[in-house]
């Protein structure tokens, strides 16, 4: 996976992978969304019924209401926010930086190890008749930028 051999193709999958792996946000993208474009009928229709007179003390009130599941609904969009592009290279520098990455591997602490396959998105099958050890990785997301407080 890491030798030589293999680590620019490595590298570039891990890549195109991390290209990818956000595709579940699409689907929370796309309901947000149109809350907000249903928000924003909802306060045109409130605008016209205080235009026609109606009281305006059960319009704020239904105003107050929209604004906010237009505020939640803003905020989920604000967390699916697309990640930075994570280039080959920049993987490339991530790998390079561990000298000896079997032994790494070999001495993390099994249940550690298995957490970050998980998260990874990373499966081992072993083929017994090719004695050989098959590794897939599926990376849900492999790269996420986080947030802090108001969306700093």
């Amino acid at each position: 996976m890491f030798d030589p051999a293999n680590i620019e193709t490595t590298c570039e999958q891990m890549a195109a992978a991390a290209m990818t792996g956000n595709r579940g946000d699409d689907a929370e993208r796309v309901m947000a969304e149109r809350i907000l474009k249903e928000c924003d009928r909802r306060l045109i229709k409130c605008r016209k019924l205080l235009y026609e007179g109606t009281d305006p003390k059960i319009v704020n009130e239904w105003i107050v209401e929209v604004q906010g599941e237009r505020l939640s609904a803003e905020q989920a969009l604000a967390t699916l926010a697309p990640s930075p592009a994570v280039t080959k290279d920049d993987i490339r520098r991530i790998v390079d930086s561990v000298e000896d990455k079997t032994r790494m591997l070999a001495d993390a602490d099994p249940i550690t190890k298995a957490a970050l396959y998980a998260d990874l998105g990373i499966t081992l099958t072993y083929e017994p008749d090719r004695r050989v050890v098959v590794v897939e990785s599926r990376p849900k997301k492999l790269w996420a930028k986080d947030r802090v407080g108001e969306g700093t």
